[in-house]
């Protein structure tokens, strides 16, 4: 459920396209544990992958040895919330 404003910057302007303005509430908060699950599913399948916390409560998964083509280089990315999700929900071979 949103606010509807007519926005202009910071400040309320008449006569300007409506916006609907809205909380952020689809970020997920990752647990240590659904990080780890994840890397060790991703390990498993050959990945290089590892579990970094940027803060008490901002757990992630990094991705590294990500060959980019136009630069020639590898490089490391964090996967997506639903991607630990998945991935932390998919069986292990150990």
């Amino acid at each position: 459920m949103g606010v509807r404003r007519r926005c202009m910057g910071n400040r309320l302007a008449k006569g300007y396209n409506e916006q609907v303005v809205r909380p952020i509430s689809n970020h997920r908060i990752m647990t240590q544990e659904q990080c780890e699950r994840a890397v060790e599913a991703l390990q498993d399948r050959g990945f290089n992958a590892s579990h970094i916390q940027g803060a008490p409560d901002d757990h992630g998964v990094w991705l590294d040895c990500v060959w980019d083509e136009e630069l020639g280089d590898t490089r490391s990315f964090r996967i997506h919330d639903e991607e630990i999700e998945w991935w932390g929900a998919q069986p292990t071979y150990k």
